[in-house]
């Protein structure tokens, strides 16, 4: 084999391999556009994607859609989990929808699965249709429906919504509550039981917020200024997702933003294929339910030498349901409980010679990490 032909080769390997990296993360979107239309594409090639028109709504509109990843049925509730739901408004009503992707041909089917949804009407404020938030909060098996300050919840086991106590977030410049424009709503991903964190894209004042607990009502808290170029956005259609630490923002600038929910910048824009104007936007997880991961960590060194035969151990875990439990063991010992959960500690005693300690947490979704370890070596 010539030097050319080995030279090509080794390319095409590089290529290959990174693009086996470049996609090892991606995920499939859905967007649903302000023309009735649902897109489909890859996290990490927005580029490229499935446009489909939805049918079947007759005189509604959709506020947006969302994806059941969890549910608190046994089992797969029908349609359980992976099942892409919406809600609609017909200027006056409001229903959800089940909107199913189809290949042949290529559109998409929109099925009302409830009625009127009486609570929610005729008391919308004047709200249009880009002005709500619908997303789906995985912790509750419940979909949560915000406009202005109105703030719904919607239960896909029973079809009926029930009215919150109303939100507001607070200006960033005068300090007062003022009604958030509600142009993009997420959660963050937790099993049935666990905890999740509503978040919005306020277009009103270009800021990421957030609500620990939606339901309550109350303030929604500001992260930060969302940094896009806001004198393109030209109104409240915009997507926000959100799965296992993955945050995409898609604003009416027509691209897709990788997104910080800490502080709400926004980077690395990729445009969207056909630069469509996305009202909603939803990351299928990779897996159903969602399995979270939980990590442990230990402070310090890894390896100890010391003539002392008591140490405090002192670390930290992390699991997006949260951590109900950490735990150790010195040697081949019982495991014992540590204090406190996302910040631990505790104080072992060893014996002399070597000593290793075993760490573990629990999640919130009772998923447990990978241990951590540390060796201690106790000398004369």
């Amino acid at each position: 084999m010539n030097s050319m032909k080995r030279i090509a080769l080794a390319l095409l390997s590089i290529v290959a391999a990174l693009s086996l990296v470049t996609n090892a993360k991606a995920l499939t979107c859905y967007g649903l556009t302000d023309t009735k239309h649902l897109l489909i594409f890859d996290s990490a090639t927005p580029g490229t994607v499935t446009d489909q028109t939805i049918m079947g709504l007759g005189a509604f509109d959709l506020v947006g859609v969302a994806m059941r990843t969890t549910t608190q049925t046994v089992g797969a509730a029908n349609p359980g989990v992976g099942s892409l739901w919406a809600l609609g408004n017909d200027g006056t009503n409001f229903k959800l929808f089940i909107i199913s992707p189809n290949t042949t041909p290529i559109t998409a089917t929109a099925t009302a699965i409830s009625g009127n949804l009486t609570s929610m009407a005729p008391a919308i404020g004047g709200v249009g249709i880009g002005g709500w938030g619908f997303a789906f909060n995985p912790a509750l098996d419940r979909f949560q429906a915000v406009g202005v300050f109105y703030n719904y919840q919607l239960d896909p086991n029973l079809l009926t919504s029930t009215r919150g106590p109303n939100v507001f977030t607070v200006d960033p410049v005068n300090g007062v509550n003022m009604n958030p424009a509600f142009s993009g709503a997420a959660f963050t991903t937790a099993s049935f039981g666990g905890t999740s964190t509503f978040y919005i894209a306020d277009t009103g004042v270009h800021r990421l917020a957030h609500s620990a607990n939606i339901t309550a009502g109350g303030t929604i808290t500001s992260d930060g200024a969302l940094n896009y170029n806001a004198a393109l956005n030209g109104g409240q259609s915009n997507g926000l997702a959100i799965d296992q630490g993955l945050a995409l923002f898609a604003p009416s600038t027509k691209n897709l933003y990788s997104l910080n929910l800490s502080t709400g910048v926004a980077t690395s824009p990729v445009a969207i294929a056909g630069n469509p104007t996305l009202r909603s936007l939803v990351i299928q997880p990779a897996s159903f339910p969602p399995v979270l991961s939980v990590t442990v960590k230990i402070s310090g060194k890894k390896k100890i030498t010391t003539t002392k035969t008591s140490l405090k151990i002192k670390g930290t875990a992390a699991c997006e349901a949260g951590i109900t439990l950490v735990q150790y063991k010195i040697g081949k010992g019982k495991f014992k409980n540590a204090n406190g959960t996302t910040s631990w500690s505790f104080k072992a005693k060893f014996k002399p010679g070597l000593n290793k300690i075993t760490v573990v947490a629990t999640g919130g979704n009772a998923v447990q990490s990978s241990p951590a370890t540390i060796k201690v070596k106790v000398t004369p």
